[in-house]
């Protein structure tokens, strides 16, 4: 893994993309340098690196911008210590934001984390990546409760094995989804306890008008959605599968309303960010 320079200075820098960097410890102060930044990759980026820590809100809207930010850092420990939030804090007028699983790992040990995010006034669109802990659904409760103007979510569940880990009370009481939010997309959903639950809790929503579900096809069972109540919402429930495994979920799932259920019968396909968005604008 190569080692980016300590210093540097891109003043009309607009694109930014790294992978597999050591980063080093002034790489945000030399990057806020950039003022006119639009598009911000780190894939992969960060071992070994600390940020240097600033709550100087001058910092915040530095990157005014920022169209978009898609960032997997990958430091050596898990502490508290906020180094991942600071970084998160600059990126505070983005307007399309994904946050790798990594990134959420670090996130769940910080403490006070609501209070060390930003307000993210023109984010339109987040995407986190989130494993099988309730600490993942509880970061992503807080960066929800940042946001104002948001349309859509989108969740990619990593290293996904079926279980009984249930969502605990608190994550209920934290979850709080903006009234901007329309669309939620959820990929590789295993079916696992705390999944179910938060599918059911999203469904209940007055707000949401569609929920994506992408379905791991190698560990789900269809028979796990049978949990599913039907919802008094107007909310749309669209699953996506192969044809097979779709026409299962509809046999089985008999206590889903089907009213609010529609089976694209068709092979998973990926969505951008800017789809979502648009498809949500015709829809209006």
């Amino acid at each position: 893994m190569a080692r980016f320079p300590d210093k540097f200075f891109f003043p009309k820098m607009k694109n930014l993309q790294l992978s597999e960097f050591i980063l080093p410890k002034t790489f945000s102060y030399h990057l806020l340098k950039s003022p006119n930044l639009e598009n911000l990759f780190l894939f992969r980026c960060g071992a070994y690196m600390t940020f240097s820590s600033s709550d100087n809100e001058s910092d915040l809207d530095r990157w005014a911008k920022l169209d978009e930010a898609d960032i997997c850092l990958q430091l050596p420990d898990f502490n508290s210590d906020g180094r991942v939030s600071t970084f998160v804090r600059m990126l505070s007028s983005v307007k399309i934001l994904h946050l790798r699983d990594t990134c959420i790992k670090h996130l769940r040990y910080e403490r006070n984390l609501s209070q060390r995010l930003p307000k993210f006034r023109n984010l339109k669109h987040l995407e986190l990546g989130l494993s099988a802990e309730n600490g993942d659904i509880g970061v992503m409760a807080c960066l929800l409760n940042c946001t104002s103007n948001i349309k859509s979510l989108d969740i990619t569940f990593a290293d996904c094995n079926p279980g009984e880990t249930g969502l605990i009370p608190k994550q209920f009481e934290l979850l709080f989804l903006p009234p901007s939010l329309k669309w939620i997309r959820m990929s590789e959903f295993c079916g696992r306890a705390n999944q179910v639950e938060l599918l059911r809790l999203l469904l209940n929503s007055e707000i949401l008008e569609k929920i994506i579900v992408e379905l791991d096809y190698k560990v789900m069972d269809p028979d796990l959605l049978r949990e599913l109540r039907p919802s008094t919402s107007s909310c749309l429930l669209e699953i996506r599968h192969s044809p097979i495994t779709a026409e299962k979920i509809v046999r089985r799932s008999r206590e889903l309303d089907p009213s609010t259920i529609r089976c694209r019968l068709q092979r998973n396909t990926r969505i951008s960010p800017m789809d979502l968005l648009r498809s949500y604008d015709d829809d209006m």
